[in-house]
């Protein structure tokens, strides 16, 4: 798999999830280390070089999601990705993330805008978001209704938030914190 990743820590609280992942990093020569544990429970003892959280605090209760921010953040030692469906809830969701990680004195946002003002897009009806072209293959075709297309673009945001400062690009409103 190459010298970048060799073990992973994931909570899962679906078995046929838990074991699917395992038999893809057992193909993948990884070693990884599944937990039966749902998000609102996240509370590790160590920290981790990257945490990651996709598709996941929309699921939860708002207050759920004010607890599981910072717990996230708690975990990693380096940095810390948030990734949401793109669409005005997702970008709700990280919004209200990036304000709760805004307070954390070691927290510097990243990405997608690396400055650490007020979202200039939360005040509007706009929304940051993104895609991707994803391939479908020609099972996923036959199984979801109306997909005709060999992909679907998948929107999503996200959030990427690193502990230590960094020198900001000047482009992008960069140049202070």
């Amino acid at each position: 798999m190459g010298d970048y990743l060799s073990a992973a820590q994931l909570w899962e609280p679906n078995a046929p999830l838990r074991e699917l992942g395992q038999k893809l990093a057992g193909l993948a020569g990884m070693s990884v280390n599944y937990q039966n544990a749902r998000l609102e429970n996240f509370m590790p003892e160590e920290k981790f070089d990257l945490v990651t959280a996709s598709y996941v605090l929309n699921e939860l209760p708002i207050e759920a999601q004010e607890k599981a921010v910072p717990a996230l953040w708690q975990a990693a030692g380096q940095a810390l990705v948030l990734v949401e469906t793109g669409t005005p809830l997702g970008f709700k969701t990280l919004t209200k993330a990036r304000d709760i990680l805004r307070a954390e004195a070691d927290a510097h946002i990243a990405a997608p805008c690396p400055h650490a003002h007020d979202c200039p897009l939360a005040a509007g009806d706009n929304w940051c978001h993104f895609s991707v072209r994803v391939q479908r293959p020609s099972l996923h075709r036959l199984v979801k209704p109306g997909a005709s297309l060999s992909y679907e673009d998948e929107k999503f945001c996200y959030l990427i938030v690193t502990r230590g400062e960094y020198a900001r690009p000047q482009a992008r409103g960069g140049g202070g914190a």
